[in-house]
């Protein structure tokens, strides 16, 4: 299931209202570690 423009904005906007805009930023910036680690593993796991 792809996700379209909407979605992630109505979705970025609930985050907003139930985080603030402190804990929000927070909350992306751990978002994107995860993703970069997930990455890096998965990238790890194919080179093997």
């Amino acid at each position: 299931m792809r996700f379209g423009f909407m979605e992630i904005l109505l979705v970025g906007g609930i985050v907003l209202l139930v985080f603030g805009p402190g804990r929000f930023s927070l909350l992306g910036k751990s978002v994107k570690k995860s993703v970069e680690e997930y990455k890096d593993e998965s990238e790890k796991k194919t080179k093997q």
